[in-house]
């Protein structure tokens, strides 16, 4: 049977999701600590840049620039991870390959920053 309804009407009663504006606080902020973190990360990079690879490692083994580091790469997945899922979300028909597009997108960050985070374990202890 037809459906005698304007796309208006369907739209009516559904609600919202109430969730948009959080996602988008957190998108800014994720956005925020990224371009400081970036700051800082560049500016470490520059003062070590004609430096030797101990002269590296003993800078990162120092306790704040490894906690500077940490927080760049969790920043970095996090802030990635969102934009790259908002535009699953928008482009990509809803179904199974949207759900397999996140669930992938989400692997692989979570697999990226344990990489990471594994690989600057083991500089701060060697």
């Amino acid at each position: 049977m037809k459906q005698l309804l304007s796309p208006l009407k369907k739209a009516r009663g559904l609600g919202s999701l109430k969730k948009g504006g959080h996602d988008w606080l957190m998108g800014r902020l994720y956005m925020l600590a990224f371009v400081l973190l970036a700051a800082w990360f560049v500016s470490f990079v520059f003062c070590y840049a004609g430096a030797d690879y101990a002269t590296w490692i003993a800078a990162l083994q120092k306790t704040h620039n490894m906690a500077f580091m940490v927080l760049f790469l969790y920043v970095l997945c996090q802030h990635f991870h969102h934009e790259i899922q908002v535009v699953i979300e928008d482009y990509v028909k809803p179904g199974v390959g949207r759900v397999l597009s996140l669930l992938l997108l989400r692997a692989f960050f979570v697999i990226l920053g344990l990489i990471g985070m594994l690989a600057l374990i083991r500089i701060y202890v060697s």
